[in-house]
């Protein structure tokens, strides 16, 4: 059951765990109508470098880091499939200290762009295992 403020919600309504300002509920978007979003993009060989650095030496990270690579904690995730794995850097809109420490640039960026998120994570999964319908 979906509650809001205390309140239940009628069935059909549904609630947001996270809101953007000014984000459409559409099926698609331009990238082009938010500036962050194309800046993001065109620093994804910095992001893709940094996260080379990480991997290349898991122990460290696993030893420096919080939950790295942690199995899916919330339902909704589950159903992503058996070997889902995240890297927080972002939970409800605070940051997590040790695993920023793995990844300087890329929150730095992102902090810098002012992206309006609530949850940053790097994913992981087998090869060939797909993303189950959720």
């Amino acid at each position: 059951m979906n509650y809001v403020n205390g309140e239940r919600l009628e069935q059909g309504m549904q609630s947001a765990g996270t809101f953007i300002r000014g984000l459409d509920a559409k099926a698609w978007h331009d990238p082009k109508d938010f500036p962050w979003l194309v800046r993001l993009a065109q620093a994804h060989e910095e992001i893709a470098a940094e996260l080379d650095t990480v991997l290349a030496d898991a122990e460290a990270a696993e030893r420096k880091g919080t939950a790295v690579w942690a199995k899916a904690a919330r339902a909704e995730a589950v159903a992503y499939g058996p070997n889902w794995r995240t890297l927080v850097l972002q939970d409800r809109g605070r940051w997590e200290p040790s695993n920023t420490q793995l990844f300087p640039k890329t929150t730095a960026l992102l902090k810098k762009l002012k992206v309006p998120s609530s949850e940053v994570f790097l994913a992981r999964q087998a090869p060939d295992t797909g993303i189950a319908a959720h």
